[in-house]
């Protein structure tokens, strides 16, 4: 009898099956981050979540003219209840300081009014979320940078795992002070702003993934922000390295960590 030759059948890897698919070194539509009426200055990527944990689900940057004393700046888009927004707000001016008008926003941050004025605040988004949050900018200000995160599966009741850090410099690139979070799956946020320098790169510290950067105004007149984060899969101590771009100023940094729900 003549042996009949089969056709040679080879099973697929099933997890190859489940790593994310790259477009151009990119994650794919479907992981990648949203971001909502960004300005040209901005740039973000797609970051994929530890399953089940906290996720980035927005970014936005705007830029506020000193015109604008009181203003309505957009949030990320799409946002649902229990959704924690992170807002940065920086600018080249030392009396720059913020007040927010719209209710439940809370500082995170104590306000750095020196060659800049930096500040961080928080809220959990309500049954209906707010698209706006309104701001009175200080009398002297220059031009401001806002910059959002909303991210979702954070504590509902503790959204800080511990109290932020803060950190400063008269030189070089932002570098996040270390933060040690109590919960296992936490994620820390590496916030930095770097003042009066246009960068035109920023690479962001060893093992953390950039959530956005942008700038705004001009050079001696403007400045650069950048956020980057990580999932600290079991609690503990973590040191950011520093930022790295193409320009060297004054610069203010913050670390925070938001407890998963």
């Amino acid at each position: 009898m003549t042996a009949i030759a089969l056709p040679r059948f080879t099973m697929p890897d099933p997890w190859r099956l489940l790593r994310p698919l790259k477009l151009d070194g990119q994650f794919s539509p479907r992981q990648r981050v949203q971001m909502v009426d960004a300005d040209p200055g901005v740039h973000s990527r797609g970051i994929p979540a530890a399953a089940g944990g906290i996720t980035l689900v927005g970014t936005i940057t705007r830029e506020t003219v000193a015109s604008d004393q009181t203003v309505d700046v957009n949030l990320p888009g799409s946002l649902s209840e229990n959704d924690y927004v992170i807002m940065n707000s920086f600018n080249d001016s030392t009396a720059g300081q913020i007040t927010v008008n719209t209710s439940n926003w809370t500082e995170l941050t104590t306000a750095v009014a020196t060659d800049m004025s930096f500040q961080i605040f928080g809220k959990k988004m309500g049954v209906t979320p707010d698209t706006v949050v309104n701001v009175l900018i200080g009398a002297a200000a220059a031009d401001t940078l806002f910059t959002f995160g909303a991210f979702r599966g954070v504590d509902t009741a503790t959204q800080m795992d511990t109290t932020p850090t803060v950190s400063s410099g008269a030189s070089g690139d932002p570098d996040c002070p270390s933060i040690t979070t109590v919960t296992d799956g936490a994620l820390i946020l590496a916030i930095g702003a770097l003042d009066d320098d246009i960068a035109t790169s920023v690479t962001e510290p060893s093992g953390y993934s950039t959530a956005s950067w942008g700038t705004y105004g001009t050079a001696g007149a403007g400045g650069t922000s950048m956020w980057s984060y990580l999932i600290k899969v079991t609690a503990g101590s973590d040191d950011p390295a520093a930022y790295s771009t193409d320009g060297s100023d004054a610069w203010r940094s913050a670390t925070l960590a938001l407890r998963p729900a």
